[in-house]
């Protein structure tokens, strides 16, 4: 009798270790991708800029998911009820590197417009930077979770993407961060914070733009 039981727990073991790996895992986040950067963001926007193609936007289904998933971890104390969360944020999954991490980034309803937020648009996340904006009843029209996404390639716009590096970039600086470890690559890019092209090239159309132009020789 007892091989038995001990060949049946040996085999609901891996059962239930794929069962409770499977929990930690946040409604619209890929299995095995970690928590998609829920837990190093806590109760603030996502702390990094992300450029890439968006994975998918999370329905509302998918978000009320999250919401009640995340209510017991990471949101404890969220101040948002459900329906408030629901109402003034969207969530979308965006990739931070070629090995298929991602991670969830909120924005606010109000900067949302489904016909140009496709998968084949490329976006750009930062925190937000700007003094929060209120709705006429005082209402502040960020959540405390929603950073600033925006459209920088509009999908089918097939020149547009390769003048933008994808992946994950210091705050600050535009340096490039490893996803696993949120460090500075050894051999990363380094982008422009402000206009999300390489630094280089950033500054070498900034140079051009300020470059006086000759004067008209009078005849």
């Amino acid at each position: 009798m007892l091989p038995r039981l001990l060949l049946v727990l040996s085999l609901l073991l891996p059962c239930l270790d794929a069962a409770r790996a499977e929990e930690n895992v946040p409604p619209g986040c890929p299995k095995g991708s970690g928590d998609c950067g829920l837990s190093a963001s806590g109760l603030e926007p996502f702390d990094a800029i992300v450029v890439g193609h968006p994975l998918k936007i999370l329905s509302d289904d998918e978000m009320r998911a999250l919401y009640r998933w995340a209510k017991t971890r990471m949101w404890k104390d969220f101040p948002d009820d459900e329906a408030d969360y629901l109402a003034r944020n969207r969530v979308m999954l965006l990739p931070v590197d070629a090995a298929g991490r991602a991670v969830l980034v909120h924005m606010a309803v109000t900067d949302y417009i489904p016909e140009v937020y496709l998968p084949g648009a490329l976006i750009r996340y930062t925190p937000r930077a700007m003094p929060e904006t209120y709705y006429p009843d005082g209402r502040p029209v960020h959540s405390v979770l929603a950073g600033c996404a925006g459209v920088m390639c509009t999908a089918g716009d097939a020149a547009c993407p390769g003048d933008y590096p994808r992946g994950m970039f210091r705050f600050n600086d535009g340096v490039e961060l490893d996803p696993r470890t949120r460090k500075p690559l050894a051999h990363g890019r380094h982008i422009d914070p402000i206009s999300m092209r390489e630094r280089a090239a950033a500054m070498r159309e900034q140079q051009k733009s300020h470059k006086p132009q000759n004067a008209v020789s009078m005849q």
